[in-house]
């Protein structure tokens, strides 16, 4: 330490001055990117959040008419419209009793048990789960409840 501390000593002043310039730029620059990716990550976690909320919407839509005439195998129908898509890890539709009419589960969990309340979503581990109310009718009576669960994607995948 002493050594480096008669070497800095010995140094012309430009050459401090440019060392600790340097140095200066180099932590700005570092901030910088670490700024950089968190708000990348912040992005694609709202991204996956908003696409996550419109799939649910869409899914609530579609499955009205399996919900108000009691079809199961349209239910079914609906949910694999959305089995392509790999971030979709669990799909639930419930009636208004709370009983599960489909679903689709790629790790077999088993069913999320009483369904969330409609209109939110939440982060259940490395996953984005997000419940919409399924209506139908003239008066959009609520028919039941659509719950989807999506995985959040690393940064480009």
């Amino acid at each position: 330490m002493k050594r480096l501390r008669v070497m800095v000593r010995d140094l012309p002043m430009r050459a401090k001055l440019t060392a600790v310039s340097t140095a200066v730029s180099t932590v700005a620059l570092v901030l910088a990117l670490l700024a950089g990716g968190a708000v990348m990550v912040a992005s694609e976690y709202q991204h996956t959040v908003q696409t996550a909320r419109t799939q649910a919407r869409t899914l609530a839509h579609l499955a009205a008419g399996a919900m108000a005439f009691p079809d199961d195998r349209a239910a079914g129908v609906v949910l694999e419209s959305l089995e392509q898509d790999p971030v979709v890890q669990r799909i639930e539709l419930y009636d208004t009793g709370g009983q599960v009419v489909a679903r689709l589960d790629r790790n077999q969990e088993g069913p999320i048990g009483d369904p969330p309340v409609p209109g939110t979503w939440r982060r259940v581990g490395t996953r984005v789960q997000v419940v919409e109310a399924v209506s139908g009718g003239d008066d959009q009576e609520q028919l039941g409840v659509a719950v989807l669960e999506v995985s959040l994607r690393p940064l480009g995948g």
